[in-house]
């Protein structure tokens, strides 16, 4: 538990170093919600530093393929809210292309998944999920509470 808890700091420790070199208020928040994100999941799912040099990578691999396709589907909203002469055929194919993001995404989560479960049991993954999803809970609370996640509990 001590050598957990020692690797947290110094996960934290570097994550916020990155958070003080940036210049704009977005990317300090932007990184420091990463350090947090990463000091969570780490402790949740006990982590171990070897586990954690190679989970990390595929995490991040895997959620920067998320956002892309994220940013594909947003794109396609953006432009049916932009265009007023939109045709049925139009909509059709900007509905089928919308699905498809639906489908790339389960797909991308699948194919990391399976990644994962080299480096982590089944039952760790499971609590990954449910561990991302307490730690959005905990972020919009402290963030609709104007306190910061360092405030936990």
């Amino acid at each position: 538990m001590k050598r957990n808890k020692l690797y947290l700091m110094i996960v934290f420790i570097l994550s916020s170093t990155f958070v003080f070199a940036q210049n704009e208020n977005g990317d300090k928040m932007w990184k420091k919600f990463e350090s947090q994100k990463v000091a969570y999941l780490t402790q949740e799912l006990d982590l171990t530093p070897q586990e954690a040099s190679k989970f990390w990578p595929v995490y991040y691999e895997m959620q920067h393929s998320l956002r892309e396709n994220e940013k594909e589907s947003r794109k396609l909203m953006l432009d049916l809210k932009n265009n007023n002469n939109l045709k049925e055929k139009d909509f059709e194919n900007i509905l089928t292309k919308e699905l498809d993001c639906s489908i790339k995404r389960e797909t991308i989560i699948k194919a990391y998944y399976k990644r994962m479960l080299t480096i982590i049991s089944p039952s760790r993954l499971l609590k990954l999920r449910k561990a991302e999803r307490n730690f959005k809970k905990i972020l919009f609370n402290r963030m609709g509470r104007g306190k910061n996640m360092n405030n936990r509990k």
